[in-house]
C-alpha cells in the first residue's frame, strides 16, 4: 500500500550523522540552498551502509511503514529522489550526502523498515550480498564501531535508578570514578550508543567509567522526564562509587548544567569538574550566534530543528522558564571548575560565551575553547583530528580536578 504522505516537516536520520528536518515534497536541505539528490547506484564491493528512517512530524508518535520496494519508491518519489530493485534489494546511493556523509542504503524487498511508534528506532544495515542476505542490526553506526575498535572500550547496558543505561568502560581501568555523560540530540533525538565516538574516547583519556542514561525525550515526554531521569541515575551514583565528572553535548549540556544547579541548591554532592560540549542552555534563541552563524553551521538550523524542538521539550514550562533554558538560572555557589567547548561556526557559540562570562562573574573556575572553523559539537565525528584533540583537552581538564 502506498505511503501516501501528506505535505510538511518529516525526520530523516541517517544512522552515521545527525538528524534533520526536511520539506520531503521537495527534500531541500534546511541549511542549504541547493536540492540533495538520491540516485541508484550498483552494490559497491565494499559499501558504507546506512539506514534511513522517515518519521511524520515532530508532534506525532507514528512513523512510515514500508513493507515493499513498490512502497519505498513511493515514498521517494514524494522526497524527489529515485530508486529501483538491483536484484532481489534496492540500492540507494547518496550522493551528496547529508553533512558530507555518503553511504549506500541496502533494503531487500518485503521487509518493514520501521514501524508504527518506532520514533527512537534506530537501524543500520549491514551489506552482506544484494542477491542474497541484507542483514538488519541495531548495533553502533560505522564510525562508532571505529572508535570502539580505535580505544578497546566496551559496552554494557544496565538500570541505574530506575533508568537504562550504557556503561562505557575503557580497555584498562584506571580508576574507579565515574564520569556522568548526558548526549545531546535537541531533546527530541538521539541515544547512548550516538555519541560513542566521544564517550569511547574519553574513558580511554581518563580510565574512567562512564555512565550514559537514556533519558526520555520530546515530544512524547516534554520536561521535566528527561531531566528527572538524569537526576534518578545521577542520585543512585552517587549513592554508590559517586560522580567524579559530568560531561554533556548539545541538549545534554542544557541537562547537565540544569542537574547541577539543582543538586546544589537541594545539598546533592557536586562533581569535582564538568565539561559541556556546545551546550544548548538558551531555548529563546537570544544570543548573536543564532543570527549570525545561521547557514554556517552545516548541522542546526534555528528555523527547522533548534525552534520546533525547543516548544517539544518545553511543554508547559515554556522556553524562557530557567529550568529549560539555564543560562538564565542563578550560578550556585561552590559549582565545579568548568571546560566549555564550541566554534567559530557552531550555531550556538553565543550559549557558551555567554555561560564562561557568568561562570567568571560569580568566581567560577571556567575555560572556554573555541576551535576556528569548525561546528556544533564537532567533538562527535570521529574522522576530524580536531575532535580527537578536543576530547584529549576535556580528558585533560578532568584528570587535573581529579
Amino acid at each position: 500500500m502506498p505511503l501516501n504522505l501528506p505535505p510538511g516537516q518529516y525526520k530523516v536520520e541517517i544512522t552515521n550523522g545527525r538528524s534533520a528536518y526536511v520539506d520531503l515534497d521537495s527534500f531541500v536541505h534546511p541549511l542549504q540552498p541547493h536540492q540533495h539528490t538520491i540516485t541508484v547506484r550498483s552494490p559497491p564491493p565494499t559499501p558504507k551502509v546506512y539506514a534511513l528512517h522517515v518519521v511524520h512530524g515532530i508532534n506525532s508518535t507514528s512513523a512510515a511503514i514500508i513493507n515493499s520496494t513498490s512502497d519505498l519508491q513511493d515514498g521517494l518519489t514524494k522526497a524527489g529522489a529515485m530508486a529501483k530493485s538491483e536484484g532481489s534489494a534496492v540500492v540507494l546511493q547518496l550522493e551528496s550526502g547529508w553533512y558530507g556523509v555518503e553511504g549506500a542504503l541496502v533494503v531487500p524487498n518485503g521487509v518493514t523498515i520501521a514501524g508504527a511508534g518506532a520514533t527512537k528506532t534506530q537501524l543500520m544495515w549491514q551489506y552482506q550480498n544484494a542477491s542474497t542476505a541484507v542483514d538488519l542490526s541495531p548495533d553502533v553506526a560505522p564510525g562508532c564501531q571505529r572508535v570502539l575498535e580505535e580505544t578497546g572500550a566496551s559496552t554494557e547496558s544496565a538500570v541505574v535508578g530506575g533508568v537504562p543505561v550504557l556503561w562505557v568502560r575503557p580497555n584498562c581501568l584506571e580508576m574507579s570514578d565515574v564520569i556522568f555523560f548526558l548526549y545531546g540530540g535537541g531533546f527530541v533525538s538521539g541515544c547512548p550508543e550516538d555519541d560513542l565516538s566521544i564517550t569511547c574516547r574519553l574513558a580511554s583519556r581518563t580510565g574512567c567509567r562512564v555512565c550514559c542514561p537514556t533519558y526520555r525525550i520530546a515530544p512524547e515526554h516534554p520536561y521535566p522526564a528527561g531531566f528527572n531521569d538524569a537526576l534518578a541515575v545521577y542520585r543512585e551514583l552517587l549513592a554508590g562509587t559517586g560522580v567524579a565528572a559530568v560531561v554533556g553535548e548539545s541538549a545534554g549540556g542544557n541537562l547537565a548544567l540544569r542537574l547541577l544547579q539543582h543538586a546544589a541548591s537541594n545539598g546533592l554532592t557536586l562533581p569535582r569538574a564538568v565539561a559541556l560540549l556546545s551546550p544548548w542552555v538558551d531555548l529563546t534563541h537570544s544570543g548573536d550566534s543564532h543570527v549570525t552563524l545561521a547557514g554556517l553551521d552545516p548541522t542546526l538550523s534555528v528555523k527547522h530543528f533548534l525552534e520546533p524542538a525547543s516548544r517539544a521539550y518545553a511543554g508547559v514550562a515554556g522556553v524562557r522558564s530557567p529550568d529549560v533554558s539555564p543560562l538564565f538560572a542563578p550560578v550556585p555557589a561552590g559549582f565545579p571548575p568548568t571546560l566549555l567547548s564550541s566554534a567559530t561556526r557552531d550555531l550556538l557559540l553565543s550559549d557558551s560565551v555567554r555561560l564562561a562570562a557568568k561562570l567568571r562573574a560569580a568566581g567560577i573556575q571556567v575555560e572556554l575553547v573555541v576551535a576556528e572553523g569548525l561546528w556544533h559539537v564537532y567533538e562527535w565525528y570521529p574522522e576530524l583530528p580536531e575532535a580527537a584533540q578536543s576530547l584529549s583537552t576535556v580528558a585533560e581538564f578532568l584528570n587535573r580536578h581529579r
